[in-house]
């Protein structure tokens, strides 16, 4: 899995998924709710790309992240939203 991110604009993500049949009234919802969403930004084409819930990309910024959460005493970090931002997170976060 890469790290590499790019935008898709949503006829893109429809084909990414194979929907082919969705309803205009359904890609109109979309279209408002798309750019709502906090895990999504908005780039300068009308592209979505996806922004995980924190900036890690290896095993030494985990630790950081993981040390100011701590520090701030925010508590944990869920496993889901780890390995939303780099692949295997299990891996990096054994002991």
């Amino acid at each position: 899995m890469s790290s590499q991110q790019w935008s898709l604009s949503l006829k893109e993500i429809l084909e990414e998924l194979q929907i082919y049949d969705l309803g205009k009234k359904s890609e109109a919802w979309l279209q408002e709710a798309l750019p709502a969403n906090p895990r999504l930004t908005v780039d300068e084409n009308g592209k979505y790309l996806f922004k995980p819930p924190y900036r890690i990309k290896g095993k030494n910024s985990l630790l950081a992240v993981l040390k100011k959460h701590h520090l701030e005493g925010k508590g944990g970090i869920l496993l889901s939203d780890l390995n939303e931002c780099i692949p295997a997170a299990e891996k990096h976060i054994e002991v």
